[in-house]
């Protein structure tokens, strides 16, 4: 074969810990940017992004180099790291 072509577009859904409503509209746009610099690392594009007070949905166009498995656990990772950083206050956030 010449070449081969991948396209992975995938609509991701995750809440957070024990789906307590912890995601609030102080943090909500400064949360989705965040995300959208961790899928941009990772070589992704972030096609929309939204949250509710106890999830998120984006979809995303991603990289074949990294699984999805791997993928989400960076994104979660990550995000909940910097929120734990970023406001001390939410120390429940998961």
């Amino acid at each position: 074969m010449a070449g081969t072509f991948t396209f992975l577009g995938i609509h991701f859904v995750f809440s957070t810990k024990n789906r307590i409503p912890t995601i609030s509209s102080d943090i909500n746009d400064r949360l989705c940017a965040y995300i959208g610099g961790i899928i941009k690392e990772l070589g992704g594009i972030l096609i929309e992004i939204n949250t509710m007070p106890e999830h998120i949905h984006f979809y995303v166009y991603m990289p074949k180099t990294v699984s999805v498995a791997k993928f989400m656990e960076i994104v979660k990772a990550n995000s909940s790291k910097w929120v734990h950083v970023t406001f001390s206050e939410k120390k429940d956030f998961g």
